[in-house]
């Protein structure tokens, strides 16, 4: 039986929209529910969101570019998080002043899935090269 061969692109969007329902969901619940700020919201929703990235990043749709994971690929994960954590909180709190915050949310996950893929997909999990 021929095994389906899923681009990492399509993995890691299918994994970024679980990322992005979990990350959407705990926001709400934080700013909407509990009446948490926006920012403070944002970077909790955007913390576990992220860990269950790198979970999902690193086990589907990277799993085989490396052979072993090390502290090195978390690290380097984390940093690529935090960046996209300053991108998603920035561009949320510029647009929340301009459109329903939930809006600009959705807005900021997008911008944050562009660089995150952009640079994982070359710093964090770069492809193998064949030996």
């Amino acid at each position: 039986m021929t095994r389906l061969k899923i681009p990492p692109v399509l993995r890691f969007a299918t994994v970024g929209l679980a990322n992005s329902t979990i990350d959407f969901s705990v926001f709400s619940a934080l700013h909407l529910a509990l009446g948490l700020a926006i920012v403070p919201a944002n970077i909790l929703s955007y913390a576990v969101a992220a860990s269950f990235s790198y979970l999902a990043n690193s086990r589907w749709t990277f799993a085989g570019r490396k052979k072993e994971r090390d502290i090195w690929d978390f690290v380097r994960f984390q940093l690529v998080n935090l960046i996209g954590l300053a991108l998603a909180t920035t561009v949320l709190v510029v647009l929340a002043a301009y459109i329903p915050v939930l809006v600009a949310k959705l807005c900021a996950i997008g911008a944050s899935f562009a660089w995150s893929f952009s640079i994982l997909n070359l710093v964090v999990w770069p492809k193998r090269t064949p030996r």
